[in-house]
């Protein structure tokens, strides 16, 4: 469906861009391992107008794709460097209105993904 909206120009959402990239499966267990830290932390979160974005800076901020222990934990099989590049190129971040980690921005996690985060 998602090819249907991409021949007629239609920009694809985050989360579909993930999933044309990446396949279902991944974007589900990175959903998971946010899913799993946010319990843990038992709070009230905004995951913003685009919540896959929110994903994706969990994950991020907790290494999920980036430690090999935390990729088998969470049955992430995809690959980090072709995922900080796809988050680079489409994950636009920058444009989040939701909650960061903040101990993740304040150490700079966040900086190689995006240059021009606001707030």
């Amino acid at each position: 469906m998602s090819s249907i909206w991409k021949s007629l120009g239609v920009p694809l959402s985050v989360r579909a861009s993930f999933v044309e990239h990446f396949g279902k499966e991944q974007a589900r267990a990175l959903e998971r391992a946010c899913n799993s830290h946010l319990d843990l932390m038992g709070c009230n979160i905004n995951r913003g107008s685009d919540p896959f974005k929110y994903v994706i800076i969990v994950v991020i901020g907790f290494s999920c794709v980036e430690e090999e222990e935390y990729r088998k934990k969470h049955g992430i099989i995809i690959s980090f460097d072709e995922f900080k590049e796809w988050v680079k190129r489409h994950g636009n971040l920058a444009s989040h209105d939701g909650d960061w980690d903040e101990l993740s921005v304040i150490d700079g996690t966040y900086k190689e993904y995006i240059n021009d985060r606001k707030g």
